[in-house]
């Protein structure tokens, strides 16, 4: 096992902190979360195909392994939409809270999918993540708030993104894996909201540089991760990252003056820190 894990996942953790910053101060004034997650996608599938064409990574896969490539982008499709969505409606102080959600879901799916183990104290972080949790928010909540049941689906969602990325990553190279994401994006989006042609095309020039600084931002994240994710324990690769992320919720709470509820924010963010600490 790479003893440079925890550094891979420590730097993906920090991309995502601006990756959510950015994407929230982009969209929380009207930013149409469907043209984002579009052009979001579009920009990584050219900077990847040129990357792939350059590099002459190979292509050739079983069936199986396709499979999972296809499945990878047709879940990252709804979980891209869900991610823009939910930056859009959500404050970024309390969307970072619930998603630490990941942190229970993740080694779920790991137990399952990888029969990988945690500890009686690995566990034990685990439910105080999900204490944190229960302390900004409660099931009713949730299913009434459709922000709040945004951020939660978009929670399992990325789990599942995760480890199929953990998988894909073991047969094919990073290249790959995030063309493999982003294209199926790319294609589906403008079949399935309305308007297409007003709504991505039309106004393509807006908010370039966001676009592209998100975009980016998403590359250093994903490398980052996947490498983490290739040398390191799916569990306690994402209990790092996660940690990591948590900080959200300060710039959240003090750059963009997200008060309301602000001892359950950092009491929840408190538990957080404790449970990610028991799972490493």
């Amino acid at each position: 096992m790479n003893m440079f894990w925890p550094l891979f996942a420590f730097l993906a953790g920090g991309a995502d902190i601006a990756y959510n910053y950015v994407s929230r101060t982009s969209l929380k004034n009207g930013g149409d979360a469907s043209a984002y997650a579009w052009w979001f996608s579009f920009i990584r599938t050219v900077f990847f195909l040129l990357i792939i064409l350059i590099t002459q990574v190979s292509m050739k896969f079983d069936l199986r392994q396709l499979g999972i490539l296809l499945t990878l982008g047709l879940i990252n499709f709804f979980n891209l939409y869900l991610f823009m969505k939910m930056h859009a409606l959500t404050e970024l102080s309390l969307s970072q809270i619930v998603l630490r959600l990941r942190m229970v879901w993740v080694p779920i799916l790991a137990f399952f999918l990888i029969h990988e183990r945690l500890s009686f104290v690995e566990n034990l972080g685990i439910l105080l993540v999900f204490l944190a949790t229960v302390i900004i928010t409660t099931p009713q909540k949730i299913v009434k708030d459709e922000s709040l049941l945004t951020t939660f689906i978009f929670s399992i969602t990325t789990s599942l993104v995760t480890m199929i990325v953990r998988e894909a990553s073991l047969f094919t190279q990073t290249p790959v894996v995030v063309f493999a994401m982003s294209v199926p994006t790319v294609i589906l989006m403008p079949l399935v909201i309305k308007s297409p042609k007003a709504r991505i095309f039309l106004k393509w020039n807006k908010e370039v540089p966001q676009k592209v600084f998100i975009s980016a931002l998403s590359v250093i994240l994903l490398y980052a991760l996947i490498l983490a994710l290739k040398s390191g324990p799916a569990g306690k690769v994402n209990a790092v990252f996660q940690g990591v992320s948590v900080f959200s919720v300060f710039f959240g709470v003090t750059v963009l003056k997200e008060k309301e509820n602000l001892v359950k924010k950092i009491a929840g963010s408190i538990l957080i820190l404790v449970g990610i600490f028991l799972l490493i």
